[in-house]
């Protein structure tokens, strides 16, 4: 069952998905607490950061493509006992704040639309996807904004008017951890777990 969130009521900064998300799932964690272990933050991206998705809102083409260099989407389940990165999409939602199809979107719909699996990529363009539980994200997630400040001091696109999120532990990066989409993981990462298409598009 989707969330009854109204998008008008949540905080959005264009070209800040990652806080999006991340402000999404507080707001959960506040109203639906117990709502919290059906969520599963979804950055998408590859080792070339290079990647394209349609029906996106940023598009200035009739197909409504971008390429991005990562992206991120929130999935929530059922509520029926789906935990972590266990989600189908017959029982899952995607939030996304930048597409043009619905908020929330039916999983299956959201990929066929979002990714079209049936059209053939490069090697170079082919998507990756980590999967983080969201009460994971609350506590690992940070960012200093450095990455969208250009060589000469100005931002690529005008940051949120809140201050930077820090993590619980005083960490104020750890945002090219989330985006890295190394395979095989190392040990040492911690940060929720890579899959590849194939597995992801499995879910629909």
């Amino acid at each position: 069952m989707a969330l009854p969130l109204e998008k008008d009521h949540l905080t959005y900064t264009a070209s800040y998905c990652e806080e999006n998300i991340y402000l999404l799932c507080q707001y959960i964690q506040k109203h639906y607490p117990d709502r919290l272990g059906e969520c599963t933050v979804v950055f998408i991206s590859n080792e070339n950061e290079t990647f394209p998705m349609w029906r996106q809102r940023a598009s200035k083409s009739s197909d409504q493509l971008v390429v991005w260099d990562y992206h991120v989407i929130l999935l929530v389940s059922d509520g029926a006992g789906h935990t972590g990165s266990e989600h189908t999409a017959a029982a899952t939602v995607v939030y996304d704040f930048d597409t043009t199809l619905s908020f929330p979107c039916p999983l299956a719909d959201y990929i066929d639309k979002s990714f079209q699996p049936s059209i053939p990529l490069k090697t170079q363009f082919i998507r990756r996807f980590r999967l983080i539980p969201a009460e994971l994200y609350i506590q690992k997630f940070a960012s200093d904004r450095s990455h969208m400040i250009s060589e000469n001091g100005n931002y690529h696109a005008p940051p949120p008017t809140y201050p930077a999120i820090v993590a619980p532990d005083g960490n104020t990066m750890t945002l090219p951890r989330c985006r890295n989409m190394v395979l095989p993981q190392p040990s040492t990462d911690t940060y929720g777990k890579v899959v590849l298409e194939d597995s992801f598009f499995g879910r629909s």
